[in-house]
């Protein structure tokens, strides 16, 4: 017999079953009744893993996998319809949502990155009266931040010559060094 809890409102304890093609008419003038789209279907089953078909009408059941119950026959095609059109639209409007936040964002950053605003005067590095914006290039110098955050707005010739002529020299002298 069945238990009360399958007789009560169509709920009933679910039982293993694997997915089986959908069934074709006995006689070839037999009419089937058509299942909810079978796109959406499969695009569930594979992905979310809640629909699977009955083995004996190949109609849809709605599993609730997380509780242990299903949705009885007579009303899976509708529930499974109802939840492919909710799913569906959900995981549109996310994806919708995803994409437009990263489009956005990353045009924001672009945007930001080429309307750099020129530096004052007094923030250019200024080497043999030519003025430098050397912002991009203070974590990878040699020397470190503060070294060269030393010469920002003033003129740093002799400062600069007197390091890097020097670094210069040695390395052409042990170029030229058999």
């Amino acid at each position: 017999g069945s238990s009360p809890s399958s007789r009560r409102s169509g709920w009933a304890r679910p039982a293993l079953r694997e997915s089986s093609p959908t069934p074709q008419p006995a006689h070839p003038g037999d009419h089937m009744e058509v299942p909810p789209p079978d796109f959406l279907l499969r695009h569930l089953e594979a992905g979310l893993g809640i629909i699977s078909r009955s083995l004996t009408d190949g109609k849809p059941v709605i599993l609730l996998q997380l509780f242990g119950w299903s949705v009885g026959d007579a009303h899976g095609e509708r529930c499974a319809a109802a939840l492919a059109v909710s799913t569906g639209s959900f995981l549109l409007t996310v994806a919708i949502y995803v994409l437009a936040a990263s489009c956005c964002c990353g045009a924001r950053q672009q945007a930001r990155a080429k309307q750099r605003r020129p530096l004052p005067h007094e923030d250019l590095w200024t080497v043999h009266n030519k003025r430098y914006d050397l912002r991009d290039f203070m974590r990878s110098h040699p020397g470190g931040i503060d070294a060269i955050s030393l010469g920002r707005g003033r003129s740093c010739t002799e400062l600069f010559e007197s390091y890097h002529s020097l670094v210069d020299m040695t390395r052409l002298t042990l170029t030229l060094t058999p």
